[in-house]
Formats: structure tokens, C-alpha cells, sequence
């Protein structure tokens, strides 16, 4: 109980002194209640809600800037640091973003124990007192008579505890993909500028110039062989001009970003370099850690369908194999051996005779595979001739149609080159360079191949049968369908494979001797021949990427939690600011010290009479109050013992402790 002399009172005045209170007290009240909220904003409240603004400012503005550019990567050092030190990246990141979470958590436990404290100077019920404490707290309140304060704390809880999460998915960097535009130009196999030149000639020495190839002749059978081994379901890779298919070139010269050095590829053209396909839009490369990128680019192949016929002299297409043996044969210092000399040739129509027919020398056991040409008429394809003997009969004689065709491809460039034909493109003229050049690079490899007792190619064709155990019937059944009997095979899909991957380097070889500096043109393919390529560079390193939209939910809890506490410090300061006397003791509800002493200070000595459930449940909904007593400090006094009394009613001028916020009733 206060003393009557400290206890505050309102000036008695009777009703004709209207005008003079609103002039004397109501007037000066207001000005000092404004006064009184503006000053009370200052202090706590400002660095509370200035607090939650810059963590938030911090927040959504990287995750704008992140947004807005898409990704924003490390640098090339950074990127590389990180990548060898994953878990300290790692940790440094969950350690800023638990700071940060536990600084936001720790601004709304302060605005609610300063609210709290505010609030205290008007009646509070225990319950309301216990429950706002837990919730300070960021504890879990258990209430089963009411269940909003254990909704409200369980959502605090939620949201504080997984701000963490929230600042380490926004904070910690992830692999990052640079795309940087890739553009440029290449040869046009279809142009018909090139047909013509082809015509007078000028494009002889690569077309024809057998001895300019020398130095890509491995490539030609081991390219069919890689296209016949993936056929059947095996990894094909084939290197070819200093770089690595899977399977097959498609017909494309690699899209090099720098001059490719030529001198050792074509050495009578006097070629030096090819220059580069394409060019970064950007002045300079990206680094990063690995780098990989993708190009539409023209590719040229063939239709091929095989099929296995008794061919004689008399069949269309006809074939007649002239032979002749030689006793002694006299071939350098190797001595004297006995020689088959055989002429396999067909009468089917081609322009250029070469093509069907050739020459085979073999031992006695005419272990041979020859390849023949002809264009039969309305010469829209080529057609191939397969002559088999000795080890290799177990192959069928074998006719081909051949249709070229450019192709449009998808060329993705990493660790090997992979090509995805995107069109099928159109048939070309079969007397074009490209349709030329590769019938006559075939016939000729298969030539150079042929030896004494083997021929490369027919090794290659016999190392197939492998994948059926080396039974030749099984081998021929598994080329069309597994199942079938072998007298019903009259298809060959697998040399069809094989001579679509030939077709398809030779193109490849064609555009190399075509596109170099100092060979058949001074500064490569002309502008007026090329076609033009585009495709995406791309640079995987480390640092920060817009996913989608759902990234913004890892900034949510800390938002909520941001806006809770700027609500609870504003309605507390607005709600209650006259209620603080301007010298008020620091209190702290989180404290068990001060709510000890307060309650010891106050009159609630003899509100509890037990500590078991019934006995605190009992006195939940009692009301206090905190009131500043003279020479005691903050102390809870049961609210029905006072009445609130805003304490800028009292002039100024009077004590503290007569300005107290109650008076006894």
C-alpha cells in the first residue's frame, strides 16, 4: 500500500470550468502526448526496427540483384578457392547465416520484452504475462484451456528456428552455368559455287589428290567401325582430326574457338591453319572451373539400305570377277611367291570409270573384300558393290544404294564432341564435291586396305562377330533381327552403319582441306560459300543463381519475423508511450531476478498459496501492473487496487514518483 502522500490525484473543478480545463489541461496534455510518442520512438525502438529493416534490405536486395542478373558468379580465384574447400565454403556460409538469423531473433525477443514491460504499466493478466515471456523466449507455450498462445509460439518457434535455413540457402554459393553466344560462319558443302568449281576442276587436289590424304587414311575404316561396333549397343569413340566423336563426326569440321595448326594434315596443299568457326560475342573467355558449349552446325551424310544378292554377269547390278594366278612373284627383296591376281568390275553406268572396277592381288587362298561404284540411272544415288572371298564369305555378296544428304546438327563440345542430327535435310547431287569425294575415298581406302592374306576392312567386319560369339549365322541373324532364320536374312543394317560412318568422316576431311589458309583458297572458305553457325558457350563455375521463384521462400521466415517485431514495437510504443514515465528503471521480463524483485517490491506476496496446478491455474486471469515505488523501484501490484491514469495529466514540474501511471481507487 503507497503512502497517501505520494498517491496522485486529479484536480477536482467543477462543471462551469470547461473552458478553462480544455485551456489548461487538455490542451497542454495533447502537445506533450505527441511530444511524449516522438520521443519515446527514439532510443530502443529506432535501432529494433532499423535493425530488422537493414537485415532485410541485406536480404532481398541480393536476392533482387541475383534475380535481376540471373547468376552472379565468383571470381575465377574464388570460384577455384571454393571449389577445393567445399566444407569450409560451407561452414563460412552457415556461420553468417546464423549470425545473421540469431541477430534478427535476438531484435524480436528484445521488442517483446520491451513490450512487455511497456505494456505492464497497464493492467496484464498472468496468463498474458507467462505466455508473452515464453514467447520472448522463443519457447513453445503449452496452454490447454486457450489455444492461441500455443499457436502464436509454436509459429514463432517454427519461424525463428529455420531463419538459418533460410539465410544458408540464399547464402551459400552452387554451381553456376555461364552462357555467353557463340556465333560464326563455316563451309556450305551445298553451295552450288563450290559444284561449279568442282566442275573446272579447281577442287581436284582434294577431291582427288590421294596423296594429300595420306596422313587421314587410319580414320577413314576406323570411323565405319565406331558407327558398326555402336550399332550394336557397344562405345564408340573415334578421333579424328586431333579430336574425340562419340561415334561419329556427322560430317562437321569441330567448331575450334582458335586456328587449328593444318601443316601436318594436307602437307602437298601447302595448308598452314584453318581458322576459326566460331567467336564469342564477348571480348574474352570465361575461366571457370570447367568449360563446355554447343553449336548448330551442317553435317552431311548418306541414306544407306544394304541388301545381300547373288550377283552375276548376267544380274542388274552385274559383277564378274577376272582372276589370274602367278607362280612366282618377284616384289622387291621379299623373294618369289605365288600371287592371285583377281579384277572384280561391274558394266553399271558411272561417270567416272575408276569406280567400278579394281585390282586385288591375293595369296591362293583370295582372302579379299572389294568395293565397286556405279551411278545406274536416274542418277539420284549411288550404288555400292560388295565382292567377298577366302575367310570373309561367310558375307553375303552385298548391294547398296547410297543417297547424300546435308543434315542440320546440335554439336555439343566437352570432353568428347557428340552430334544429334536435328534435320534430315535434303538429297544432294550425287556428282557434288562432298557425294564425290566420299564414294571415292571409300573405294579407295577399301583398295589400300586390301593385303596379301587380309584386308583391314574385312578384319574389322570379322571382329564384329564377336558380338554373336564368332558364329557367322548367329552374326548375320543378329544384324537384322535376333530370331530370324538365317535364310530369310537379306538385310545388312550394320554395314550400312559402317558406310554412313565413312560417308560422314569423308565429309568431315573434305570441309578440313577446304576451310584452310594457303590451300585451295588464301584465307579459307570465301564468304560467299559459307553458311553461318550459331550456338551457346558454356562456363560451370561457382556463386549465386535465380532458380525460380521459389527461392524467394527461403527469405520468408526472417520476413515474418521482421515484420512481428516492427508491429509489436510500434503498437507498444503507440499504445502505451504516455504510460512511460520519462525516467522509468530498466526492466527485463526475461529476467528471473526482476520478476522476483518486482513481485517481492509489490503486493503479491499472498496471491499464490501453493505451487501445484490448481493453485497457479486458479490465479492465471489475476491482473498487475508495474509501478515505480519510491526507494523500491519497478514492482506487480494487483490492478484492482489502482486505476490508470495518463501520467502527463499531472503538470511536469511535479516528482516521479507522484507522476506514477495509477492512483488507489
Amino acid at each position: 500500500m503507497l503512502p497517501n502522500d505520494s498517491i496522485p490525484f486529479l484536480p477536482q473543478r467543477k462543471p462551469d470550468d470547461a473552458d478553462s480545463l480544455e485551456k489548461d489541461v487538455l490542451r497542454p496534455q495533447a502537445r506533450r502526448r505527441t511530444q511524449s510518442l516522438g520521443s519515446k520512438l527514439m532510443g530502443w525502438p529506432a535501432l529494433v526496427v532499423l535493425g530488422q529493416l537493414v537485415l532485410q534490405a541485406l536480404g532481398w536486395g541480393f536476392f533482387g540483384v541475383v534475380k535481376a542478373r540471373g547468376e552472379v558468379p565468383l571470381s575465377d580465384a574464388a570460384a577455384i578457392w571454393a571449389s577445393k574447400n567445399t566444407h569450409l565454403v560451407t561452414l563460412f556460409a552457415t556461420l553468417i547465416a546464423t549470425l545473421l538469423a540469431s541477430f534478427s531473433s535476438f531484435l524480436f525477443s528484445y521488442a517483446v520484452r520491451r513490450s512487455i514491460a511497456i505494456s505492464l504499466y497497464r493492467p496484464m493478466s498472468l496468463e498474458t504475462l507467462r505466455a508473452s515471456v515464453g514467447i520472448s523466449m522463443r519457447s513453445i507455450v503449452f496452454h490447454r484451456r486457450d489455444w492461441k498462445w500455443p499457436t502464436v509460439s509454436l509459429f514463432v518457434f517454427v519461424l525463428a528456428g529455420i531463419q538459418t535455413s533460410g539465410w544458408s540457402t540464399l547464402l551459400t554459393p552452387v554451381g553456376v552455368v555461364i552462357s555467353t553466344p557463340l556465333s560464326g560462319s563455316e563451309l556450305d558443302l551445298s553451295s552450288p559455287i563450290l559444284g561449279n568449281m568442282d566442275l573446272s576442276g579447281e577442287l581436284y587436289q582434294c577431291i582427288f589428290g590421294d596423296e594429300t590424304l595420306s596422313s587421314l587414311n587410319a580414320g577413314q575404316t576406323e570411323s565405319g567401325y565406331a558407327a558398326a561396333n555402336a550399332y550394336f549397343g557397344y562405345p564408340s569413340l573415334l578421333t579424328a582430326m586431333d579430336q574425340t566423336f562419340n561415334v561419329s563426326t556427322g560430317g562437321i569440321f569441330p567448331a575450334m574457338l582458335e586456328h587449328v595448326n593444318a601443316t601436318g594434315w594436307f602437307p602437298t596443299t601447302g595448308m598452314t591453319t584453318i581458322p576459326p568457326i566460331a567467336q564469342l560475342a564477348s571480348q574474352s573467355r570465361p575461366v571457370g572451373l570447367s568449360t563446355n558449349y554447343s553449336m548448330i552446325q551442317q553435317g552431311f551424310t548418306a541414306d544407306i539400305s544394304c541388301s545381300f544378292q547373288n550377283l552375276t554377269d548376267k544380274t542388274t547390278p552385274d559383277l564378274e570377277i577376272l582372276t589370274d594366278h602367278v607362280a612366282n612373284w618377284t616384289y622387291l627383296d621379299a623373294g618369289d611367291f605365288p600371287v592371285t591376281y583377281m579384277q572384280p568390275q561391274s558394266n553399271c553406268p558411272v561417270r567416272y570409270q575408276n569406280l567400278n572396277w579394281t585390282n586385288i592381288y591375293t595369296s591362293p587362298a583370295q582372302n579379299y573384300l572389294a568395293l565397286l561404284a556405279c551411278t545406274p540411272e536416274p542418277e539420284d544415288s549411288f550404288t555400292l558393290i560388295i565382292a567377298v572371298g577366302g575367310v570373309y564369305d561367310w558375307l553375303p555378296t552385298t548391294v547398296c544404294k547410297m543417297i547424300p544428304k546435308v543434315t542440320t546438327l546440335t554439336v555439343d563440345y566437352g570432353a568428347s564432341i557428340n552430334v544429334v542430327q536435328v534435320t534430315e535435310g535434303a538429297a544432294q547431287d550425287i556428282y557434288g564435291p562432298a557425294s564425290v569425294f566420299a564414294i571415292h575415298t571409300m573405294t579407295n581406302i577399301i583398295f589400300i586396305s586390301q593385303g596379301r592374306n587380309t584386308n583391314g576392312v574385312g578384319i574389322q567386319w570379322e571382329s564384329l562377330k564377336s558380338h554373336a560369339n564368332g558364329n557367322e549365322t548367329q552374326m548375320l541373324r543378329m544384324i537384322v533381327n535376333i530370331g530370324r532364320p538365317a535364310a530369310s536374312i537379306t538385310e545388312s543394317p550394320s554395314q550400312e552403319q559402317y558406310f554412313q560412318g565413312m560417308t560422314e568422316y569423308t565429309s568431315s576431311v573434305l570441309r578440313a582441306c577446304l576451310s584452310g589458309k594457303n590451300a585451295t583458297f588464301p584465307d579459307g572458305a570465301p564468304p560467299n560459300m559459307t553458311t553461318l553457325t550459331h550456338g551457346t558457350f558454356r562456363t560451370q563455375t561457382l556463386g549465386w543463381v535465380y532458380a525460380s521463384g521459389t527461392t524467394r521462400w527461403a527469405l520468408l521466415p526472417g520476413t515474418f519475423i521482421a515484420f512481428a517485431t516492427i508491429a509489436i514495437v510500434l503498437l507498444a510504443v503507440v499504445r502505451h508511450a504516455g504510460d512511460i514515465p520519462e525516467e522509468s528503471d530498466p526492466f527485463d521480463v526475461s529476467n528471473p531476478l526482476h520478476l522476483i524483485a518486482a513481485a517481492a517490491a509489490g503486493g503479491l506476496n499472498n496471491t499464490f498459496l501453493g505451487m501445484d496446478d490448481e493453485e497457479i491455474k486458479a490465479q492465471e486471469r489475476l491482473s498487475v501492473l508495474l509501478m515505480s515505488i519510491p526507494g523500491r523501484g519497478p514492482a506487480f501490484v494487483r490492478s484492482e487496487e489502482y486505476r490508470p491514469v495518463p501520467p502527463d495529466v499531472f503538470p511536469p514540474e511535479l516528482p516521479l514518483h507522484t507522476r506514477a501511471s495509477s492512483y488507489l481507487t
